[in-house]
């Protein structure tokens, strides 16, 4: 049974950051991230009270990563401790060939993907995860060792927007102690991943660091909350920027007008080619501030007429800069089926139609190839294929069955065989737009203030 948590310093803290998280619906349904590690399971605590206080309710989500013998096992006794707090409990599982390098960063995308289509199947609109001031200081000190710029050391948001819901960390402020403290007034259960305490992890080694060294982690929350109020000052002038200089194009790709470029500071050229190196690449992180430096200074010196990083090759044009995704490390060739929607290339979003069964055999997405162009643009008129240049024409997706390609989508073309039986294009492909992983502009960035450690006497029994 839960003790009275009302006047506990640790929760009425939750409760204000909840607020400031907020505004939330009318009786919200709220979905909690918990691996049963201590961190997590506080927050369920927390979690709870304050959903039945809004008239709401909670689900806890628990991923099975399936990396090790008993995750299963581990997984349902978790579900034992939720269920035994009044609290439904859910467990996802991470299904198909696991990774043999990045473990943990691959476990982590998956276990996001995975919480974040439960909450689109479920109605959820908010996913709250556990991650704390111990965590912040972690990914700075991770963040600083990889050369981040001022962006990145300003280490996690407090709110995090994916596809079909927010992610939400109002425990980011609150030290792990506390957390801890609180558990053990509460006589609550959890356990701990072997894999936190095994060096092979960065994260983990940053952590043993910080203890070794007897680092503040108070001390590097509160060096990257600064980065993050700096983050939140510069988000608005680079809007206005990218609003004045930067064109998106239905194919994938950006210009950037020099004219725009011509006043900026240097760290504001580099934020905005950050931004549009990870919309047009796909990628989930800028390059570094290092890499950054480079391309930019490769371009505005006019060194270099062509210039790769995050994925994209930056050309230079009489007026301006065209950013195109790079052929290399396009994604594989993808099996897909009528109804089916993918988000191909972190790039365009497709869904397909039933016409996917007038093909001959099995159905693919892949990018499109020089040798399938050749063939294809016999097909299209000459105009339009001075317009498509080989470096945005290559990075496009393409449907292709056990015959080879059928259909080019953003050309309008389609093989005899199959515009012949079709009554509409959208039989084949019903949905077809640039809808790229990140936005243009900022995201938007949530900062923590961190706070001295404290346990009250009210929290200690």
């Amino acid at each position: 049974m839960i003790k009275s948590l009302e006047k506990t310093e640790i929760y009425v803290r939750f409760v204000d950051a909840m607020d400031r998280l907020g505004p939330f619906e009318y009786e919200p349904h709220i979905a909690i991230a918990v691996s049963g590690g201590g961190d997590s399971i506080a927050l369920t605590y927390f979690a709870h009270e304050w959903a039945k206080s809004n008239g709401g309710q909670i689900t806890v989500l628990t991923v099975d990563h399936g990396l090790r013998s008993d995750s299963r096992s581990e997984a349902e006794r978790v579900g034992g401790w939720i269920n035994a707090l009044g609290v439904t409990h859910q467990i996802l599982n991470w299904q198909g060939v696991k990774p043999k390098s990045r473990i943990q960063a691959m476990a982590r995308n998956a276990r996001y993907r995975l919480m974040d289509d439960w909450c689109k199947d479920n109605g959820v609109l908010h996913l709250l995860v556990a991650h704390n001031e111990n965590d912040q200081a972690e990914t700075y000190l991770m963040r600083k060792g990889h050369g981040s710029g001022p962006d990145g050391l300003a280490a996690m948001s407090q709110i995090l927007e994916l596809s079909h819901c927010r992610l939400l960390r109002p425990l980011l402020a609150e030290n792990t102690q506390n957390l801890r403290h609180f558990l053990m007034v509460q006589n609550a259960k959890w356990v701990e991943d072997p894999s936190n305490q095994n060096p092979i992890f960065e994260r983990v080694r940053m952590r043993l660091h910080i203890k070794d060294e007897k680092i503040s982690c108070l001390d590097l929350a509160k060096t990257a909350a600064q980065f993050g109020n700096s983050r939140l000052r510069n988000s608005r002038a680079l809007s206005a920027l990218i609003a004045c200089g930067v064109q998106l194009s239905p194919l994938g790709f950006a210009y950037v007008n020099l004219s725009v470029l011509t006043n900026a500071s240097t760290d504001d050229v580099m934020r905005l080619f950050a931004r549009v190196l990870m919309t047009v690449g796909g990628r989930s992180y800028a390059p570094s501030r290092t890499q950054l430096e480079f391309l930019v200074g490769k371009l505005l010196n006019y060194s270099a007429s062509s210039v790769t990083g995050g994925g994209c090759q930056v050309i230079h044009k009489r007026d301006g800069f065209l950013v195109a995704r790079e052929k290399r490390g396009l994604p594989l060739p993808v099996l897909v089926a009528p109804k089916e929607t993918i988000h191909w290339d972190h790039r365009f979003k497709m869904t397909f139609g039933h016409g996917l069964s007038l093909s001959h055999g099995n159905v693919f997405v892949r990018a499109l190839e020089d040798q399938d162009w050749a063939k294809v643009k016999l097909h299209i008129g000459k105009s339009q294929q001075k317009k498509i240049k080989a470096v945005i024409r290559r990075s496009l997706p393409v449907l292709c069955d056990d015959t080879g390609v059928f259909a080019v989508p953003h050309f309008g073309f389609f093989r005899k065989d199959i515009a012949v039986d079709l009554g509409n294009s959208c039989d084949i492909l019903a949905y077809l737009a640039f809808c790229p992983l990140n936005s243009m502009s900022d995201m938007g960035f949530s900062v923590a203030s961190p706070m001295k450690p404290t346990i009250s006497v009210s929290e200690s029994g």
